[in-house]
């Protein structure tokens, strides 16, 4: 009886997973997004982004923090998270990956609920790896955020950019110039607050991939002279 009730439990857990995906997708998602989401069920992956350039110094003026926020905070990881991020599934964040980005010297500051991880972010201090607008720093004071990612069940509650605002101290501390970083156009609350920053939008790129054999960055637009 108690097997049966624990497979019961576990299926219901299941259900309610899928069924809370759909919910935020639905909610929080623009309708080309939820097109382009059905369509990356087919192995068709289609991501329009623009690539910032973000101004650390001076006063940024925040908006509070979402009270959906409440009981997360945002810190910055060392090697010891190193099982922590690579168990979380995400396609790429393998162990031998997340070793690799420490081992360059790279610094990761995650998304935190008690003692889980459900979210991270990554800066390359070395150079700007962004698809078409590649470039190293050459030893300037600038960083690259990326892949910041929020796991499923955690979305909805505005944690993407609150990790934002939780590391823009950080990088005025080590005396950032500048801080690249794409944003998909589709991230209304991450590009809601670029606002608050004294920002330049450099180029805008479309990203397409068909059945995971044709791969493709596209042009659309470059602001830079």
């Amino acid at each position: 009886m108690a097997v049966e009730q624990h497979i019961i439990a576990r299926r219901g857990g299941i259900v309610s997973h899928f069924f809370q995906n759909v919910y935020h997708k639905v909610r929080y998602s623009d309708p080309p997004r939820l097109l382009f989401d059905l369509l990356s069920k087919f192995r068709i992956f289609i991501f329009p982004f623009n690539l910032y350039c973000f101004e650390v110094e001076g006063e940024i003026s925040f908006p509070p923090p979402s009270e959906k926020t409440r009981g997360y905070r945002c810190e910055q990881l060392d090697r010891t998270s190193i099982p922590k991020l690579a168990a979380i599934p995400k396609k790429g964040n393998t162990l031998e990956e997340v070793t690799r980005r420490f081992d360059a010297g790279e610094e990761c500051f995650g998304i935190l609920k008690d003692a889980e991880i459900v979210g991270f972010c990554w800066f390359n201090l070395q150079e700007c790896t962004s698809k078409l607008y590649s470039f190293p720093f050459n030893g300037a004071n600038k960083a690259y955020l990326y892949d910041l990612y929020v796991v499923p069940e955690h979305r909805g509650r505005g944690l993407s950019p609150y990790l934002v605002t939780q590391v823009y101290p950080w990088g005025q501390e080590q005396g950032f110039e500048q801080v690249y970083a794409t944003i998909n156009l589709f991230n209304n609350p991450s590009n809601q607050l670029t606002v608050s920053y004294r920002q330049e939008t450099l180029v805008k790129m479309l990203y397409v991939s068909l059945f995971n054999i044709y791969e493709h960055t596209f042009l659309l637009k470059s602001y830079k002279k």
